[in-house]
């Protein structure tokens, strides 16, 4: 970071911060070293449509409001997104191996085809969202809310999943092995096999 003529903070490092208390003025996240953006005042704007391929590594965007932002093929490996809402949005193709996308909003946003290689989406929303062919491995998921989504081909291998709300979900083709699925909801959840997993009791629980 450095000041511009005007005093205000300019941010050039790809490592871009832009916590809670940062108005971003430019609607374009950057997409290579030297790329700048200003911040002032007291509120977080909303990034509508962050720029596809961004470079994201180590990036701070804790509670940032990225909805229907697009983040294809986003190079975000160990990013700080904790919180961050991206409604409607897309990280296709993404890079967020290690990622902290905790208590994230990202419902009917699309992970398809996502890195997501030991990264942190405890008890992030993904309701009807879509995470086709996502790779999970090692990812901690517990408490992740995945009602109505559709995980096609995920891998979950050795993932953290539990307490994973999965009603409704299709994990038709996903991979589970050495998952932790302790306490995970499962209420017409399709498996992996193509089969339906509900309740013991046949109850479905809250959604």
């Amino acid at each position: 970071m450095s000041g511009a003529r005007d005093g205000r903070p300019r941010y050039t490092d790809r490592a871009v911060t832009l916590d809670e208390g940062d108005l971003i003025k430019h609607r374009r996240l950057p997409t290579a070293a030297g790329s700048s953006r200003r911040a002032n005042g007291r509120h977080l704007a909303r990034v509508q449509h962050p720029t596809v391929a961004a470079r994201l590594q180590g990036a701070r965007l804790a509670g940032a409001d990225l909805t229907a932002g697009v983040l294809d093929l986003a190079q975000a490996e160990g990013a700080h997104l904790r919180r961050v809402i991206l409604v409607g949005g897309s990280t296709a193709g993404g890079h967020f191996a290690h990622a902290d996308r905790s208590d994230a909003t990202l419902v009917f946003a699309s992970l398809n085809g996502t890195d997501l290689r030991g990264a942190n989406l405890s008890h992030a929303n993904l309701r009807f969202g879509s995470i086709v062919g996502s790779d999970a491995t090692g990812a901690n998921l517990t408490g992740v809310e995945l009602p109505d989504s559709n995980a096609n081909g995920a891998n979950f291998t050795n993932a953290d999943l539990t307490g994973a709300n999965l009603s409704n979900a299709d994990l038709t083709g996903a991979h589970l092995t050495g998952a932790n699925l302790t306490a995970a909801i499962f209420c017409n959840t399709l498996m992996p096999g193509g089969s339906a997993r509900n309740p013991v009791n046949g109850i479905c629980p809250h959604q």
